[in-house]
């Protein structure tokens, strides 16, 4: 008997022995067919031994990962470490390659920002030493790309914390003396070559991010020029610099020196204008440097923003000077109308006959015009388009084949000007059928630089009041920039457009705003997708700030330079 009971006990031992090495094979279901059981996390290690290798040579601590997740643009990977206060804590986020921009926050449980990395790089780290508090939560966020993220931290005594830190590149953020030392040099370049006649005005260090464009004020004089140089900080690219009127309006845009921007504007007459500054990667300081001139001594090139000046040229060089800008432009002036002269305090009316479509209608002012504004009306009274500007203007009639009046007036000095039309008769049925939107959409984006004569890449027209918020999803693709822009009919007085991100295409929120315009007749944003491996989706939510009627929504691709 006792045999037999140590001969079971040994059977069932080796049934256990039996079952316990088994386990590594799939599940069986209760048929015996296999079943899907849940695996272990990902290990963050692989992506960040390397980096902290190098920590750990020069006096940091062993690795602590704190997160490891698959992402996708716009999502949160984050966790919590608790950190002795006598100790520094070097904070890591390592990605896989599919992964193009990453960037890490630090923050104390009260919410403070205790530091960021948001240079457009896949290697962002942090370095926090005391006094700081003793929870930290950590983030990372994915800029663009897709795949797995891991988080890590090391503590580090702070005597050797700036060894550690250089060992993985860390780069602290750029203070203002930082920028200004690069900006030095990239200053003296421009400054040879703008010549003598100009002055220093201004300098200043301005806080940019992609979220809000930042505003700063350019003041004129008569007969004054002043030229605009700005060049970044190391942790933003891709800037965009617009010059824009006390009405909203976009006057120009900077061109591209490499990374830096530059414009120049010559007023006629005193005037309060805005520099509007916005990165779209990153988030860091820019150094502006205005420089001013005696519009006199200086020879303004064909890229020069004019703002109310005098015409210097009789009307048959101002025509051929407005030929060749608007051929560079894309946008070669059309057949002519006729010519006649503005008057100060009165329009002088003509009718013109526009084909259906959208025309586009030029003005070119000759010596001594200063300053224009004109207004088309067709036969029922209604405003179709308005503009103004100087030495030329632009406006765009849309609608079907018709007659229209058109007044003009001059703003500041009489003179003679021209009338040229350039019909677009492939123009898109929702232009037609609201012609004063069609007409300030597509002045403002024109004025942005964004059409160059090529038709919208699309372009809806919707209902907006102020107490209803109208959704679009539009995807951009990587590498490029979408302008998105939004016109306002008789019925609205004013717009709000605001981008919101989208992180994958089953329509997960992502929390940041993008971006908001706000103002009178036609706003407009644009969202780029740099460096990204697939399209970025955007949702944009317009509405009314006054009023209730119809909008038109339109959109186009755009390539950016760096």
């Amino acid at each position: 008997m006792r045999r037999r009971r140590i001969e079971a006990w040994f059977g069932c031992l080796a049934l256990l022995v039996a079952t316990l090495g088994c386990g590594a094979g799939p599940a069986v279901g209760p048929q015996g067919q296999p079943s899907l059981r849940q695996g272990t996390p990902p290990d963050g290690k692989p992506l960040l031994q390397a980096d902290t290798a190098r920590a750990r040579s020069e006096g940091a601590g062993q690795t602590r990962v704190i997160a490891v997740q698959a992402a996708t643009p716009g999502d949160r990977v984050s966790g919590t470490l608790i950190v002795p206060e006598d100790q520094c804590v070097l904070l890591l986020a390592r990605v896989s390659d599919s992964i193009d921009d990453v960037d890490l926050f630090a923050y104390s449980d009260a919410g403070e920002v205790l530091g960021s990395d948001e240079r457009p790089d896949k290697e962002p780290s942090l370095l926090l030493c005391p006094p700081h508090p003793k929870r930290v939560y950590v983030v990372a966020r994915v800029a663009s790309g897709h795949g797995l993220v891991a988080v890590g931290g090391q503590l580090v005594a702070p005597k050797r914390a700036e060894l550690a830190a250089r060992a993985v590149g860390h780069h602290k953020p750029s203070t203002e003396a930082s920028v200004w030392s690069y900006f030095e040099s990239e200053r003296a370049a421009h400054r040879s070559e703008l010549g003598s006649p100009w002055q220093d005005l201004r300098r200043a260090a301005l806080p940019v991010e992609i979220s809000a464009p930042t505003l700063s004020s350019l003041s004129f004089e008569a007969g004054q020029c002043l030229d605009v140089f700005v060049a970044p900080s190391a942790e933003v690219s891709h800037l965009d610099v617009a010059l824009i009127d006390a009405d909203g309006r976009t006057l120009g845009r900077a061109t591209s020196q490499g990374r830096n921007r530059n414009l120049q504007i010559c007023a006629g007459r005193p005037a309060q204008l805005t520099l509007e500054v916005r990165p779209h990667l990153g988030r860091g300081l820019v150094a502006l440097l205005v420089s001013q001139a005696n519009a006199k001594d200086v020879r303004a090139s064909e890229g020069t923003i004019r703002y109310l000046t005098e015409t210097t040229e009789e009307l048959p060089a101002a025509v051929e000077t407005a030929r060749v800008l608007n051929k560079r432009l894309g946008l070669p002036l059309g057949k002519k109308l006729f010519e006649s002269s503005a008057a100060v305090g009165r329009s002088v009316s003509h009718d013109i006959d526009v084909p259906a479509g959208c025309s586009r209608v030029d003005l070119v002012l000759g010596k001594p015009a200063r300053g224009v504004t004109a207004r088309l009306w067709n036969s029922a009274g209604d405003l179709v388009a308005e503009t103004s500007g100087d030495p030329s203007a632009r406006l765009f009639a849309c609608g079907s084949a018709a007659r229209y009046r058109l007044d003009v007036e001059a703003e500041v000095r009489p003179g003679p000007f021209a009338v040229f039309l350039s019909p677009d008769p492939k123009a898109a049925s929702a232009l037609r059928g609201e012609p004063l939107a069609a007409g300030r959409l597509l002045a403002l984006l024109t004025s942005r630089g964004v059409t160059r004569g090529r038709q919208l890449a699309g372009v809806d027209r919707l209902e907006l009041s102020e107490t209803h918020l109208v959704r679009r999803q539009l995807d951009v693709p990587p590498g490029r920039c979408l302008d998105i822009g939004l016109g306002a009919s008789a019925d609205v007085g004013a717009l709000e457009l605001a981008l919101r991100g989208r992180s994958t295409a089953d329509g997960s929120a992502m929390p940041a705003l993008l971006g908001v315009a706000r103002g009178p007749r036609a706003v407009a944003l644009r969202q780029c997708n740099l460096e990204g491996h697939g399209p970025l989706r955007v949702e944009a939510e317009l509405t009314s700030r006054g009023g209730h009627g119809a909008s038109l929504f339109g959109w186009q691709v755009l390539s950016p330079a760096p």
